[in-house]
């Protein structure tokens, strides 16, 4: 793959934009019906900004924006006799797998979109005091149709999440201005139970939805996207024995509508635990 790009930061910024071009080697992994032309190029970029950054009392405040652009999608050229090139189409994919992600199965997509040129853009923000933090972003989605008949559009479409935590121990998470993100909270003392130590213990929660449903109701069935809609609640109890291990307990409640076509929707609760060792 194809890639130049820049990362920079200052004393109140930080920002990234990378050109991706085509991947090596990628036509052996594809579906044999398919042969690939011209290669996906696109721009990928960020902009942070933190006006207020205390350490001290952990007083910080993030704003920033993000932006994916397909400049070119990748070329499809289907053959429906050997040797003989069929319908060449320019296809774009919204989907996303389950927050919750123990196997393979997506239930938001929108399937192949014809299209010219695409974007996934964004908005995010956060803010924290203490051991308290919020942050949240917004996503807007939106595919150029190819050559679209008469009545079909162009679709778009939204998610965003926002999501809290608390740190009952009384640790911060603390701010880094060189990636514009919060890290994990560092133990005051490891684990050790003998000697009155706990490690960090945290309460979080999340709220997020995924809307890639589009004019279901058009009198045009080649206009409809029954992407699906996904609205996920979870709330956690993150356990931190020292600077290496972390133990998650997690309960989600989701909801899905129109998953595929209009009325097919379902519903699911799970509980996990999981655990993070890092090196």
């Amino acid at each position: 793959m194809t890639i130049v790009g820049f990362i920079g930061n200052g004393s109140w910024w930080q920002g990234s934009a990378f050109f991706t071009g085509d991947t090596y080697g990628k036509g052996a992994l594809l579906a044999p019906q398919k042969t690939y032309g011209g290669g996906q190029e696109a721009v990928v970029a960020r902009a942070a900004f933190f006006p207020f950054l205390d350490p001290d009392t952990n007083f910080n405040v993030h704003l920033g924006g993000n932006i994916s652009y397909v400049i070119h999608p990748q070329e499809a050229t289907s053959n429906t006799v050997a040797g003989t090139s069929g319908v060449t189409t320019y296809p774009i994919t919204f989907s996303d797998r389950p927050e919750l992600r123990v196997d393979n199965i997506t239930f938001l997509t929108t399937g192949g979109i014809n299209a010219t040129n695409a974007y996934a853009a964004g908005l995010e923000g956060a803010f924290s005091y203490g051991s308290f933090l919020v942050e949240g972003e917004d996503f807007w989605f939106h595919a150029d149709r190819n050559n679209p008949a008469a009545g079909v559009t162009s679709p778009h479409f939204n998610g965003w999440y926002v999501e809290g935590s608390w740190v009952l121990t009384g640790e911060f998470r603390k701010y880094n201005p060189a990636n514009a993100s919060y890290t994990r909270p560092s133990p005051a003392s490891p684990f050790d139970p003998l000697n009155g130590n706990f490690g960090a213990w945290e309460v979080a929660g999340r709220y997020s939805s995924t809307d890639l449903d589009y004019h279901m109701g058009s009198a045009v069935a080649a206009d409809r996207v029954f992407g699906g809609d996904q609205n996920i609640w979870t709330v956690g109890l993150n356990f931190y024995p020292n600077d290496t291990l972390k133990f998650m307990f997690d309960y989600q409640d989701v909801t899905l509508k129109n998953i595929g076509a209009f009325g097919n929707n379902g519903k699911y609760n799970t509980v996990s635990m999981r655990t993070q060792i890092t090196f």
